[in-house]
């Protein structure tokens, strides 16, 4: 059998999938939540209840066109955050980033016994259907599709092969029939 048409390879591509999933989930989550803080603070400065709001330069022709600008902006800030729904996309987002690392954890399981065994036998094919079921549960909880760009993808392709390598991914030599 060649080397690469291993049934353990889809074992290491599922494997390698959860890792990019992961570093994208993370990254997103990052991202959303630097917007939710972006509005916190914007609005938390600009209310008109602030100790900003109070400074005198506010109180000369410039500074009150400027106080009217940035107390507009807030007012739009304000008024699609709730649509946005950052809070729940954050909670969302943590909660899936749960699930993954969870199969992350489950299939490196499989992986060091299969290293260890030195075989792809049945009890470990049953493990991995049982990580695929969790895939699909993942996937069922996704609210929203991901619509990762393809520069991004590349890019985590290229971290996530680079921390595994080929090498990295052990070939039993033994299978049960």
């Amino acid at each position: 059998m060649e080397l690469y048409n291993h049934p353990v390879w889809e074992i290491y591509d599922q494997y390698r999938t959860t890792k990019l999933n992961i570093k994208y989930r993370s990254g997103r989550i990052t991202f959303l939540k630097r917007w939710n803080k972006f509005f916190d603070i914007s609005l938390a400065i600009i209310a008109p209840s602030s100790a900003i709001a109070a400074i005198s330069f506010w109180t000369t022709k410039i500074g009150s066109i400027i106080w009217g600008i940035l107390t507009t902006i807030t007012a739009l800030l304000a008024s699609i955050r709730p649509f946005l729904g950052l809070t729940e996309k954050i909670q969302e987002n943590e909660e899936l980033l749960i699930a993954e690392r969870s199969l992350e954890i489950d299939l490196y399981k499989i992986i060091v016994e299969l290293k260890q065994k030195n075989k792809y036998n049945q009890f470990l094919q049953d493990k991995f259907s049982e990580a695929l079921d969790k895939i699909k549960n993942i996937v069922q909880r996704e609210r929203e599709p991901c619509n990762i760009s393809s520069k991004l993808k590349e890019q985590l392709c290229e971290e996530v092969n680079s921390e595994l390598p080929t090498e990295f991914f052990f070939i039993p030599t033994e299978d049960e029939k």
